[in-house]
């Protein structure tokens, strides 16, 4: 079988990934010097500290260097819960941030706690109806289909869903992804009506966002 042939499109995605790549190492350089100075002025035990270590974190995500990530959320959130205590919202978001690392290996049981401490935190202080209550639903719904616990994750779907829609409206990409899950969510155990009328939400969805020209004709 030949070599298939070396195309324009082909080196320019090579380009742009050497380009993404130097300015990954160059934000991790950058990062990684005000980590040390903060540590230096400030003490290894300040909140700016947490902050930099969560950069570093999602940093490392969009890398695919899994576990380097981990480690910097897991620093993240030791360091803030120390300097703020559990109860803080700002822990919340550290701890689901670690949660999405634990996912991503398949550390089930590790995960969900952070995420349904986060859940509770968040309710108590930002209030039920807010993007980070959703948010945790929306991954905790992840987490549970993941784990072969779909009946759970249904209702954690449907909760995530009717806050984005009420706050972000039905045409936002979060409530698009949210109605996309629970819909295949519906499919795989056979609710075939409810899965239909979630993809014909999502169609609606988007051709009333779509510029007048672009959208389907309704004969």
């Amino acid at each position: 079988m030949s070599p298939q042939p070396d195309t324009g499109e082909d080196r320019f995605l090579v380009r742009a990934l050497a380009l993404a790549e130097a300015a990954f190492a160059e934000a991790e350089a950058s990062y990684r010097h005000a980590l040390g100075v903060i540590e230096q002025v400030l003490g290894s035990d300040h909140p700016e500290v947490a902050n930099l270590h969560r950069h570093l974190a999602e940093l490392a995500q969009v890398r695919g260097r899994h576990a380097e990530g981990e480690a910097h959320a897991r620093q993240a959130l030791e360091v803030r819960k120390a300097a703020l205590g559990q109860g803080h919202p700002d822990v919340a978001a550290d701890g689901a941030a670690l949660a999405s690392f634990l996912v991503a290996e398949q550390r089930y049981d590790e995960a969900e706690p952070l995420l349904r401490r986060a859940l509770m935190t968040f309710e108590s202080i930002v209030g039920s109806e807010s993007l980070q209550v959703a948010l945790v639903c929306h991954e905790l719904g992840d987490l549970l289909v993941a784990n072969s616990r779909a009946s759970e994750a249904r209702a954690f779907y449907e909760r995530a869903l009717g806050v984005r829609r009420r706050l972000l409206g039905d045409g936002h990409p979060d409530v698009a992804t949210t109605r996309h899950n629970l819909a295949v969510l519906h499919e795989s155990e056979g609710r075939v009506s409810e899965a239909r009328a979630l993809w014909a939400e999502a169609r609606a969805a988007l051709e009333s966002t779509a510029p007048a020209g672009a959208r389907s004709d309704s004969h």
